[in-house]
């Protein structure tokens, strides 16, 4: 039996979303205009300024400048650039990581593997519904606490994470935060520049 996808009520959005029609218009028009935004010549400049209004809307969406957006080409790469990148630079000063066990599996791998190298992982309790209690990130912080892990909102059963909460205390106690905000985008208002302590990764 032949369905309308117009008429299609799409419950799986964990897995993936249908895109826009708008955005995949948006998407063709210019995949015919594959011009490189650093030619000078004419072509190359209208590609320029179409690139820098994108950054600048996308920026006002997170509440953001564009220079500080970093664009990746996959989860993998964000996470790892995050994650293991700060891991790199700071794992001298202390080598303790703190995060949940809820995590998108992509984060507890690159987790698995820096506990092979060195890392000291504790995991923060989860409730029934999926719910971490901020106040916990202190109580299980060392002075060797350097990074927290956190997913702002779990896609498979919806719970949102008290992040701006979890930012003050790991502000506190001079610990990084590594925030999945990838399910939060177009659902929970994202205002960085109010929250200025934490790293957003999507």
């Amino acid at each position: 039996m032949e369905r309308s996808i117009d008429k299609l009520i799409f419950l799986d959005h964990q897995s993936v979303s249908p895109v826009f029609k708008e955005a995949l218009e948006l998407f063709y028009h210019y995949s015919l205009e594959p011009f490189s935004p650093t030619s000078i010549h004419q072509l190359g400049i209208q590609s320029k300024k179409t690139l820098e209004s994108s950054l600048e809307s996308f920026s006002s969406f997170i509440g953001c400048s564009p220079n500080e957006l970093v664009f990746t080409g996959g989860i993998w790469e964000a996470i790892i650039l995050g994650i293991e990148g700060f891991w790199r630079k700071n794992s001298l000063k202390g080598k303790h990581i703190l995060t949940s066990p809820i995590e998108q599996r992509p984060i507890l791998l690159l987790l698995d593997k820096l506990k092979r190298e060195g890392a000291q992982l504790t995991f923060l309790p989860v409730n029934q519904e999926g719910m971490i209690d901020p106040k916990a990130i202190e109580e299980l912080s060392t002075p060797q606490t350097i990074l927290c892990c956190l997913q702002w909102v779990n896609p498979e059963i919806g719970t949102i994470q008290k992040i701006k909460e979890a930012a003050e205390i790991c502000e506190k106690n001079s610990i990084a935060l590594f925030c999945d905000g990838s399910y939060a985008g177009g659902w929970i208002p994202i205002e960085l520049k109010k929250n200025p302590y934490f790293a957003f990764g999507s």
